[in-house]
Order: structure tokens, then C-alpha cells, then sequence
């Protein structure tokens, strides 16, 4: 698709027409050393930020352009859909006595329990009664603050109390944290106003379905819709990192999508989470004795800033693999991944990875059904050196 651009921005033409006007003005030529000519010069720079500052103002009335607040208005008064909020993740936990009692035990809405990174908080939803004769109850959890960085944590990572009650000797999550989302990034809107405009068919199209489920819910990043036996429509879902869609998640969809007034009558809507394959990450890799120097900082855009994969290219993999349905188990991209991140230039600017070598395990090359989705389980890297 090629750039449209409202004011000319080639750099020469600018120069010469504003040199042009100048000198019809003054009605004389202006030679080189001309201190007129030196302060326009030095003028000049204004003039094209000026130009590409107008001209960005005006592509922004266009759909593929806009950003921000512009993005917003164009979504709300041309396409009448509003950008979707950020979201806190949930959890259920799992509320332990540290004996039974004659009496119920009430553990009050808005007790808070944490993980050993103190700032993230997770608070009950609900009052949870444990009842007397009984060990413990389950409860439903939710992160005091929106955002992605709260879904995703592992059963039982979330086990710190912050408010002590008595007799109550555990809380922890037993299920992963998930529905945690940030503010509806600008591409993720853009690609739902162009989707909206299938919404209005009733007759079931693919696009339709797809829409209605990625605006039901700000924690579904992708959904594909299925017809495997006549009359019957499955919804697959995917949520940030491959998480599995809880039962408010699959709720929520599925009440966007079974609406008579956007469906086929004669469609059954299913909604299901994305079916996993599990996979390991295995592999040893050696950097180059010439670049001993950067040897930590190539480390980092390997391992992540503090070695232990939530950044770099390890994670990149992760991410790549996770956020896509049906893409096939490489190790052939996780190799380019890593040797990727590792690149420095030479002054002919020829591009260059500092990764001597790379040695994978796991995971091996396996082909994923296109309604699946592959999801890291243990992740075992190791540093070889300088080779």
C-alpha cells in the first residue's frame, strides 16, 4: 500500500521554490555567501518540520494514519465503536485454615494477597465464608490495577498475605491469572473499525463472527470461527501469550456472537479457548571471542535485561509462538531469534550476528493444527562462552 502524502516533502524542490520566492521578493539573485541566503539557510529547517508536521496532520484524517485521541474520534464517528478499556486479570484461590472451627470464618472483600514482586496486588471480590467443620473455601481474586503485566502468573505464585487474618493459615491462586489486559493499542483499534463493517451482515460471515468475539471481551487478541458440521459455529479463542480463556471470558463472547439480531437463526454458536501444544525451550549457545567486550550486553538481548527470559530474544520466540494460531514449532526461528538480537554493522554497513553458535534440543520442528496454538513449558538456556 503506497504513502499518500499531501504536501510534496522532496527536500531539493522545498529548497529551491522557498530560495525562488525569496528572491522574487528582494528582486535580485542571491549567490552563495550571501549572509541573506546563510540565515535563510539556517531557516529552512523550520520550514520543512512545518511541512511534515502539516502534512501528518492531514493523513491522520485517514483511518490508516490516525493515532491517539484522532484515532479515537474517526473510530467513534465514522465506525461507532469505541476503543476498549484496559481490564484487571482474575484468579481463583484457594482460602486454608490452619484448623476447622465451630464457626464460620469470613474472609472480607478486598483482602489482599502478593507475589514476592510487591507491586502487584491481587484483592477478593467477594466476601469468602469458610464454614464451621470446614478446612478451606475457593474465592475469586482480581489485580487492584488494569493491565497485561497481571495475567499470565503461574498456579500458586500468588501466595503472600498482605492482610493477616486469624486462623487463616493460606491464600494462594490455584488457577493462572488471566483477563489482565492494557488500553486497546492504536493497531489492535484500527484493524476493529476495518472489521466492524462486516458486523452488519446477519448471514454469518467469518469476519462478522470474528469482530463480534474481539470486541466482546478486551482480553481476546484473535478468535477464528469454525464450521465443522452444518448449522453448528465454533468461536476459537486466543488471549495474550496463549493464556486459556476462563469461564467469564467465554461468557462474555459467546453472549456477543449468539445475539438473533447478528447471527444466522440457524447458527449454534460454540466458544472455546484455544486448544495447547506444549513445548520446551533446551538449547546452549556460544558467542564470538571477538566481541568479548559486549559479551554482557549481547547476553542481555539474549536472556532479557536480568537473564531471566521476560525480555529479549528468548521471549520474542515465546511471544512470536504464542500470539498466533496454527504457526508451526520452530527451531529454526528461535535460532534466527537469537542470532538476531546479537547483530552489530561494519562501517561498509554489512550486517553481522555475533552468535558463533547455537546448540537446540528442543524444541523439534512440529507442524500445529491451525486451531491450536503452541505454549512454552520449561525454558533451560545455557551460556557457553566465547568460541
Amino acid at each position: 500500500m503506497n504513502d499518500i502524502n499531501f504536501i510534496n516533502l522532496d527536500i531539493s524542490k522545498l529548497y529551491r521554490d522557498a530560495v525562488n520566492t525569496l528572491q522574487n521578493e528582494l528582486g535580485e539573485v542571491l549567490y552563495e555567501g550571501d549572509e541573506r541566503l546563510i540565515f535563510f539557510q539556517s531557516m529552512f529547517g523550520i520550514q520543512v518540520a512545518q511541512a511534515a508536521n502539516i502534512n501528518d496532520s492531514a493523513r491522520q484524517n485517514l483511518l490508516r494514519y490516525a493515532r491517539g485521541e484522532k484515532l479515537d474520534a474517526i473510530g467513534l464517528d465514522f465506525y461507532f465503536i469505541e476503543r476498549l478499556k484496559a481490564q484487571k486479570a482474575r484468579c481463583e484461590c484457594k482460602v486454608t485454615l490452619s484448623k476447622t472451627l465451630k464457626e464460620d470464618v469470613t474472609i472480607p472483600k478486598g483482602t489482599r494477597i502478593t507475589t514476592y514482586l510487591t507491586d502487584i496486588y491481587f484483592e477478593s471480590e467477594t466476601d469468602i465464608i469458610i464454614k464451621s467443620g470446614q478446612l478451606y473455601n475457593n474465592g475469586l481474586f482480581v489485580s487492584q490495577e488494569t493491565g497485561r503485566k497481571y495475567s499470565g502468573l503461574a498456579e500458586g505464585s500468588i501466595n503472600k498475605m498482605v492482610d493477616i487474618i486469624p486462623y487463616v493459615k493460606s491464600i494462594e491462586n490455584i488457577t493462572e491469572t488471566v483477563g489482565g489486559t492494557d488500553i486497546e493499542t492504536d493497531e489492535e483499534y484500527r484493524e476493529r473499525c476495518r472489521l466492524s463493517k462486516n458486523a452488519i451482515s446477519t448471514a454469518g460471515p467469518y469476519d462478522s463472527y470474528r469482530y463480534l468475539a474481539i470486541s466482546a471481551n478486551a482480553a481476546v487478541k484473535d478468535a477464528k470461527p469454525v464450521m465443522k458440521e452444518p448449522g453448528t459455529v465454533k468461536i476459537i479463542l486466543l488471549l495474550e501469550d496463549g493464556a486459556q480463556a476462563d469461564e467469564e471470558i467465554i461468557s462474555s463472547v459467546k453472549e456477543a456472537c449468539s445475539d438473533k439480531t447478528k447471527r444466522p437463526l440457524t447458527d449454534k454458536v460454540e466458544v472455546i479457548s484455544a486448544e495447547t501444544v506444549p513445548y520446551n525451550i533446551n538449547l546452549r549457545y556460544y558467542l564470538d571471542k571477538n566481541h568479548a567486550t559486549k559479551e554482557a550486553q549481547y547476553r542481555k538481548m539474549i536472556e532479557g535485561e536480568n537473564s531471566d527470559f521476560k525480555t529479549g530474544a528468548i521471549r520474542d520466540y515465546i511471544k512470536w509462538q504464542q500470539n498466533t494460531l496454527g504457526l508451526s514449532i520452530s527451531p529454526d526461528e528461535l535460532r534466527y531469534k537469537i542470532q538476531d538480537s546479537a547483530t552489530y554493522t561494519t562501517l561498509d554497513n554489512e550486517k553481522y550476528t555475533a552468535v558463533r553458535k547455537v546448540e537446540i534440543t528442543e524444541p523439534l520442528f512440529t507442524e500445529i493444527d491451525p486451531e491450536r496454538i503452541g505454549r512454552v513449558g520449561t525454558i533451560n538456556v545455557v551460556y557457553g562462552g566465547l568460541e
